[in-house]
């Protein structure tokens, strides 16, 4: 991404909100039968690459993916089939029941798919998979840790000025910022800081005060919400 904002001649600073750190998880889950596996983050592909038991899974299993960058990890790990959802979990959810009803893929509870997934996550693609009838395990296989910062280090020269620009991927990366910027540290009182959202739902999880300089990307996906921030240079 800071290659990226490079080659927009912007001048990125990178302050990582979160670490990830990868779950122990049983071998003999990951060794039952599936019918396909799902993936909504890189992160929970990064895990199963660290792992031996991971790396053993069927490489040509059918594999869901919520959007085009967990694709693109997923394809680089070496899995075939790969099908791409719209970029929410309501929307991937539909996509395996339109594949479940005209036979692309064979669920039961026998042989459900398994989703690999983080230890919090948003309940939308789930509830939906229920409400479908659609047969689930999921095995949580990595989880997001806080990183934390000192004040003086949030007061610094590294961060003055301040940033013109914020961008946020996640609605928990959002909370985050505002609780170390406006809470802990108290520097954005007087920082006409813009936030470029991922979605509705990341601007929606941004204080009144910081949300109200909110610009949102036009898809959930990297591309659109760097191009939503190169139109306001």
């Amino acid at each position: 991404t800071a290659t990226k904002l490079k080659n927009l001649d912007f001048e990125p600073v990178l302050l990582p909100l979160f670490k990830t750190v990868f779950q122990q998880f049983a071998a003999q889950l990951i060794a039952k039968n599936y019918s396909a596996l799902v993936f909504t983050s890189r992160n929970a592909v990064a895990a199963i690459e660290a792992d031996s038991v991971g790396r053993s899974l069927e490489k040509d299993l059918p594999v869901y993916v919520v959007g085009k960058a967990t694709a693109e990890a997923v394809r680089a790990a070496g899995f075939s089939d790969v099908r791409v959802g719209a970029g929410t979990g309501q929307e991937l959810a539909q996509l395996i029941a339109r594949d479940q009803a005209g036979g692309r893929v064979q669920i039961s509870a026998q042989f459900p798919i398994l989703y690999l997934a983080g230890v919090e996550r948003k309940p939308d693609f789930e509830a939906a998979l229920k409400n479908a009838g659609t047969a689930v395990k999921v095995l949580e296989i990595y989880r997001m840790q806080k990183i934390s910062y000192t004040t003086d280090f949030l007061k610094s020269d590294i961060l003055s000025p301040f940033p013109k620009f914020v961008l946020l991927y996640s609605a928990n990366a959002a909370r985050r910022f505002a609780d170390i910027f406006l809470t802990q540290a108290n520097v954005l009182a007087d920082v006409p800081v813009i936030t470029v959202c991922l979605s509705q739902e990341v601007a929606d999880a941004l204080p009144r005060q910081l949300r109200a300089n909110a610009e949102i990307a036009i898809a959930p996906n990297e591309a659109d919400l760097l191009e939503r921030l190169a139109a306001m240079r």
